[in-house]
């Protein structure tokens, strides 16, 4: 969900100017993004966000304001090509149909950016289901576990919340006569990194570039600062306790650990290890990383199996890296991994489509106005 996000920033340095927010509900056959992809458009033209590599994006930037003068509308792109044009009518030969619904950015509580305000605000993950395809007047409504917007009945309601569920990938559904859209919007992702050095520069401005929110945690006020952290949050404290204090981290947190001093790194692990983040890298060879946990048990801090389980060591996808910024690469593409259930193999290794599940995923486990 790094895209609504995304959005929201956006929107909200613009000085929130009135936008369609155009969000991909289906994709059949091959298509360059997902379910949960969005993209903003002002009355201008002007767009912010993708759904797709451009050539669909554009499409929009034309007509998604005047698509939507009377309300919220479906709409769908056929890629798909024919013998006499292979590279379908957009000219990107992706071959699939991509379904997009469109609204006017809303002010509601159950409006897409009241729903990530919350999300982030409360640091909690919302389930919501919105109507994209339907009878008159319900098109747009959205229910969630706890709220739903006024019109809706009650028998649908209920119908909806029964497909409620946390969920990593987005999708389409059929209730009854309505196609419902169903996503989890989560609080977008918290990066600390304990380290100020160079390494981590190239590394905090990626991972800001990517939506993530960031904050950068050194004891040594010469290396933490807002000039070389421009784009994150900047702690410094006298003691590891203190600094860790500092940080708040939370189950939606994602920590990576960079000091590149054992002996901070001694102190700051069985914080890490008892705060309930949800990934725990740490930078280093397997062996140090074992003498740092054979040191906790020494002086009797032994961690358990589950807590082990989220520290991931070396951390990084293997990328033959090198250099400060190739590095932040490997280390951030080991990160989306992560989230997305994925082995981080060579997509040209990976059997089937390049959006079917993972076996990583697999074991956790309408009328449209074309344009």
């Amino acid at each position: 969900m790094t895209d609504l996000h995304k959005l929201l920033d956006t929107h909200a340095a613009e000085g929130s100017p009135d936008v369609v927010v155009g969000t991909v509900v289906d994709v059949r056959g091959s298509a360059y993004r997902l379910p949960g992809a969005r993209v903003l458009v002002q009355a201008n033209g002007q767009r912010t966000g993708m759904i797709s590599g451009g050539c669909l994006d554009k499409h929009l930037g034309r007509r998604a304001w005047a698509l939507t003068e009377a309300g919220p509308n479906l709409v769908h792109f056929d890629t798909r090509g024919t013998p006499l044009n292979p590279r379908g009518p957009y000219g990107s030969g992706c071959d699939g149909v991509v379904e997009v619904f469109l609204e006017r950015w809303g002010t509601g509580a159950l409006s897409l950016a009241s729903l990530a305000r919350r999300a982030q605000q409360e640091s909690c993950d919302i389930d919501v289901g919105t109507i994209f395809a339907g009878p008159d007047g319900l098109v747009g409504k959205r229910v969630t576990r706890d709220g739903h917007d006024l019109g809706v009945p009650d028998a649908l309601v209920a119908q909806i919340r029964r497909e409620l569920r946390p969920r990593r990938r987005s999708k389409s559904i059929d209730v009854g006569d309505c196609r419902v859209f169903v996503e989890t919007i989560r609080p977008a992702l918290t990066l600390t990194v304990f380290g100020a050095g160079d390494d981590v520069q190239p590394l905090a401005r990626m991972a800001s570039a990517m939506g993530w929110r960031v904050q950068v945690a050194d004891r040594r006020s010469l290396m933490a600062h807002a000039k070389r952290f421009p784009t994150a949050r900047v702690l410094t404290a006298n003691t590891i306790a203190e600094l860790f204090e500092a940080t708040q981290i939370g189950p939606h947190s994602h920590i990576l650990v960079m000091t590149h001093d054992y002996d901070d790194d001694l102190e700051l692990l069985p914080h890490l290890l008892a705060s309930p983040a949800a990934f725990i890298g740490l930078m280093g060879p397997r062996r140090r990383t074992m003498q740092l946990i054979q040191a906790l048990v020494a002086s009797g801090q032994a961690p358990s199996k589950q807590d082990l389980s989220r520290v991931q060591t070396p951390v990084g996808v293997d990328l033959g890296a090198d250099a400060p910024e190739e590095v932040a690469l490997s280390v951030l593409s080991g990160l989306v991994a992560f989230r997305n259930n994925a082995s981080g193999g060579l997509l040209r290794d990976k059997p089937g489509a390049i959006h079917d599940p993972s076996p990583r995923d697999l074991q956790v486990q309408a009328a449209s106005t074309p344009l």
